[in-house]
């Protein structure tokens, strides 16, 4: 794994959730108003181990203490859709201290930014609207945008490359070993930040070309010298 000296890039691709902010309060808040839909709670350990962000809403339902029957699923996947999509403000998602000037400074340098998430089109734009933070991407995408099967977030960054991103050398940033492989699918270095959500063992395991334990070397590898 490199770390120095940093690379010179002309397009940097970010993942959103434990990469540029802090959003894990607010999707679990969306998930404690789903379970109330339907009777259930969610457990405390549960909510309190980051990894389970990455689940599907079909293990976090299964994870629910006093859950219904089967046909609840159906309630509780819509009502956690409506509530991150349509009724939150976002009130506890911030940015990652440092990468506000990040953003900054890639704008000055005229170097493009873009967002590759995990997250829906519909909840990604009410955030980055509801917080200002649109002023600071040139483009961003979602995996509910273009499909992809197995592994969406290599198809949704290769149409980004593809269709959007101006740029020779161009970077993706992630937090979890699934940002890492779609990066090396598609032929681009990754940054594999360790200040976020994602699995830090999981995410060493996939090599990525970069390491940045903190925000400060993360501006260290996109701004080197």
């Amino acid at each position: 794994m490199i770390q120095e000296p940093g690379p010179s890039f002309d397009a940097v691709l970010f993942d959103l959730d434990g990469t540029l902010a802090y959003t894990r309060e607010d999707v679990w808040d969306s998930v404690d108003y789903a379970a109330v839909s339907i009777g259930a709670t969610l457990p405390a350990p549960f909510r309190a181990d980051p990894r389970n962000l990455s689940l599907s809403d079909r293990e976090i339902f299964e994870a629910l203490d006093r859950r219904g029957d089967e046909g609840d699923f159906p309630v509780f996947q819509k009502a956690l859709k409506t509530h991150y999509r349509e009724l939150t403000l976002f009130p506890k998602t911030v940015l990652y201290d440092g990468i506000e000037d990040i953003l900054e400074r890639l704008i000055k340098a005229s170097i493009p930014a873009y967002i590759v998430t995990a997250k829906s089109h519909q909840a990604t734009a009410k955030l980055l609207s509801t917080k200002g933070w649109s002023r600071f991407f040139r483009r961003w995408a979602s995996a509910d945008q273009f499909g992809g099967g197995a592994d969406t977030k290599t198809h949704v960054l290769r149409t980004m490359l593809e269709r959007y991103v101006e740029g020779d050398r161009p970077v993706y940033v992630g937090d979890s070993a699934g940002d890492i492989i779609a990066a090396r699918n598609n032929r681009i270095p990754a940054i594999g930040v360790l200040y976020g959500d994602g699995d830090r063992e999981l995410l060493l395991r996939e090599r990525p070309d970069f390491i940045a334990a903190t925000v400060d070397q993360l501006a260290s590898l996109l701004f080197p010298g």
